[in-house]
């Protein structure tokens, strides 16, 4: 996503960090923040025949193995036996047992777990998503005192897991566990002493569980070296409680889509450690205290609830991305710090204007910029060249009036722009055509006036889709609009444009006197081309969805 530059600087840094964690956050639900990786390579000891067996037993045991993940797991009679070879399986090179095994998302339906107690020096064992809903007996293995890392997700189990756990209470080695995707409703006390746990993913699991409680039950060593706590899409209720304070070595906290409710706890904000925080789609009130000006937060998504402020002095002076979103938050635009890249303070209470953007304070590496549906008013300030990374610009349904600005020229980097649902007026600047990476335009429902024009076609060759409707637009539609090869949405409609239709948009239908496939026969209005001299009487939806894939609207 980001702009490759001849420099590499920090602004190349904030984006892949705001990538890396985007895809974190909103593309993995039930499994932990991070994972270490899988290996790339196995271990060249032989491995133990009892385990071995072990591992063929399980096989046995499989009912389904579509994707064939086991296919290289083979009897001691063919050629490849040493399943340290063997897919999804490592062996300590100096021992031969085997260290980890990796199984996950490979659809196995498990239903036998016994074999597990034969792998005494198992360190790493991964069976997300893997069916093993129906293994009941897991309180028969007796592996778990030596497993640092452990990911059980999304396998629909329920609390009787915790029987085969328990041995973990003295287990001074687990680092990382997932559990997510299950049907867990809650965790037991023992939990807290898991002293060496820094990676703990509970997302979407399906119970009712009381905030405040689950963190009680992780006090102890526990909340002395967690790190990343993922809760995400679960059923907690609730506060952000004051124990919140008791995590201090916490880095990463996601609680997003869940019920919680009440105020963002002060003690959020005075984490030592906390970088990125995500309360996003909760009921949560009040707002963003000045506090988190002390804190070390560099992402916050608060987005989805029903805050109804910030507080004038929470300078967020190290945030880099921000969601506001999609709140009650009345005021004017917040403080915004240097370091911010991705802002969106959408579908809030927002007013006033956007001079805010030719301060210094604004970061010129600002990638994403969302203020729509608030009440802003005023012009576009005509500074625009600061911002040569911006890539999207949303400033629709808001009360915006003018011109756009000359400046616009500058935004090189720009993809998308929507400023649709304002009061802008006057014809497209010349210099809108200079934004050659535009692959979406929407400025429907505004007051712009004069031709469609030409440059359009001949400069904007990216342009994929394009909304000029309920505008002011007259005269005919340019023909240049015909090199757009990779347009697929366009909506002209509810402008006084006449004149003929380029053939090349290939509409079918009335008030068109072209056949679309299916149609048996076509009525053409009396009126259309006769007996009146208006421009506008041809003024016309275009209902676009022909043999290029057009569609009306957005």
């Amino acid at each position: 996503m980001s702009t490759m530059r001849n420099n590499i600087s920090h602004r190349l840094l904030y984006v892949v960090l705001f990538i890396s964690l985007l895809l974190v956050v909103y593309f993995t639900s039930t499994t932990a923040f991070y994972l270490p990786p899988a290996p790339t390579t196995r271990g060249v000891g032989k491995c133990i025949d009892n385990e071995r067996h072990a591992l063929l037993d399980f096989k046995a045991s499989i009912d389904r193995d579509p994707e064939g993940l086991l296919s290289t797991w083979r009897t001691h009679e063919e050629a490849t036996n040493d399943c340290c070879e063997w897919f999804g399986v490592t062996c300590s090179n100096q021992t031969g047992h085997i260290t980890g095994l990796y199984l996950s998302f490979g659809n196995l339906q498990v239903e036998n777990l016994d074999w597990l107690s034969r792998m005494t020096k198992l360190e790493e064992l991964r069976m997300n998503d893997v069916f093993m809903g129906k293994a009941d007996n897991w309180v028969n293995s007796s592996s778990s005192s030596s497993i640092f890392d452990l990911d059980l997700g999304n396998n629909n189990l329920n609390s009787s897991l915790y029987n085969w756990l328990f041995p973990l209470t003295s287990n001074i080695k687990l680092e990382s566990l997932v559990l997510g995707g299950n049907k867990l409703d809650m965790i037991p006390k023992y939990f807290g002493n898991l002293c060496s746990l820094k990676h703990f993913s509970f997302s979407s699991n399906t119970m009712p569980i009381s905030f405040p409680n689950f963190l009680k039950n992780l006090s102890g060593c526990t909340l002395f070296n967690l790190t990343y706590l993922d809760l995400y899409n679960s059923q907690f209720t609730g506060s952000l409680s004051n124990d919140i304070q008791n995590f201090s070595s916490l880095n990463f906290l996601q609680l997003s889509n869940n019920r919680l409710n009440g105020t963002i706890s002060e003690k959020v904000w005075q984490l030592p450690k906390l970088q990125a925080l995500d309360v996003s789609s909760n009921s949560l009130q009040g707002g963003i205290s000045k506090n988190i000006r002390n804190s070390k937060i560099w992402f916050i998504d608060v987005s989805n609830n029903s805050l109804q402020e910030v507080d004038s002095e929470a300078y967020m002076s190290k945030v880099a991305i921000i969601d506001m979103s999609s709140n009650n938050i009345y005021g004017t635009i917040p403080n915004i710090s240097s370091t911010v890249i991705w802002l969106n303070l959408s579908k809030n209470r927002l007013y006033g204007g956007l001079s805010f953007l030719c301060g210094h304070v604004v970061n010129p590496d600002l990638y994403y910029l969302d203020l729509s549906n608030n009440s802003l008013t005023g012009k576009i300030p005509d500074c625009l060249w600061h911002f040569k990374e911006l890539q999207i610009l949303n400033l629709g349904y808001n009360k915006l009036f003018g011109k756009i600005p000359s400046s616009v020229h500058f935004l090189k980097n720009l993809q998308k722009l929507y400023l649709n649902n304002n009061n802008f007026s006057g014809q497209l600047p010349l210099s809108l055509g200079s934004c050659t990476k535009l692959i979406l335009i929407d400025l429907g429902a505004n007051g712009f006036s004069g031709s469609v024009p030409f440059w359009i076609g001949e400069k904007l060759s990216s342009l994929y889709a394009l909304s000029l409707t309920s505008n002011n637009f007259s005269r005919t539609i340019p023909s240049q609009i015909c090199q757009l090869a990779n347009l697929q949405l366009l909506d002209l409609s509810k402008n006084n444009l006449h004149g003929t239709i380029p053939p090349c948009l290939g509409l079918c239908g009335l008030p068109l006197s072209k056949y679309c496939p299916g149609d048996k026969e076509l009525q053409l209005p009396p009126i259309l081309g006769e007996n009146n001299g208006d421009d506008d009487k041809e003024n016309i939806w275009f209902y676009i969805g022909g043999a290029i894939g057009f569609a009306i609207g957005f």
